[in-house]
């Protein structure tokens, strides 16, 4: 049996092809919220639903993602995107780059997600507007608690201070950060001092 597959290239002079898909909230009476995406070009398997998207733009409203492709399997209600290359996942008042990234959505939301590189950088603020600054293999995102957990050769910095050999975790909400060592040791805290001359 053939399968069905529209491809969509570029349209128009900015080059964006904008495709709004609303997902339907499942709980009670809660209005539905809006994902959306906007791609250079895409195709479309239209009878397994999965799509290969070019340049993405991708949005649930409180978390942007870009990514130079992405994939996903997609339902009325929820799905998975598989992100390759430049992905760049930005919340409110930070900012994820990596390599690749694997991302699910449910109602209308990004739920949960994965982001690998080599390394993963992370740039945020402090509660104080500091800014913060950190990298590892691996950071997850947890949509329903609103934190960024990195693990493997990491690194945190802000304010002059490094703190290395430390699985960190960030609450995006409260801007705060906490540490625990990892299998190969303690945490190792350096101080930057500036003596005077």
């Amino acid at each position: 049996m053939d399968t069905d597959v529209v491809i969509l290239r570029r349209v128009g002079r900015f080059g964006a092809l904008y495709l709004l898909v609303t997902c339907a909230a499942a709980v009670g009476q809660q209005s539905p919220r809006e994902l959306t995406l906007a791609a250079d070009s895409m195709s479309v398997d239209l009878q397994s639903g999965s799509s290969v998207y070019k340049g993405l733009l991708l949005s649930d409203g409180t978390v942007s993602i870009e990514a130079a492709e992405g994939t996903s399997a997609v339902s009325a209600e929820s799905g998975q995107w598989r992100l390759r290359g430049g992905v760049k996942i930005t919340f409110d008042g930070a900012v994820v780059s990596a390599d690749n990234a694997d991302f699910q959505f449910s109602a209308g939301r990004i739920t949960a997600g994965e982001v690998l590189g080599n390394p993963v950088t992370f740039t945020g603020s402090a509660a104080d507007d500091a800014d913060v600054q950190g990298t590892a293999d691996r950071i997850v995102y947890d949509g329903l608690t609103g934190m960024l957990s990195a693990s493997g050769n990491t690194s945190f910095v802000w304010e002059g201070q490094t703190v290395d050999n430390c699985d960190w975790i960030y609450r995006l909400n409260e801007k705060m950060a906490s540490w625990v060592s990892d299998s190969d040791g303690k945490c190792v805290m350096r101080i930057a001092v500036q003596r005077e001359p």
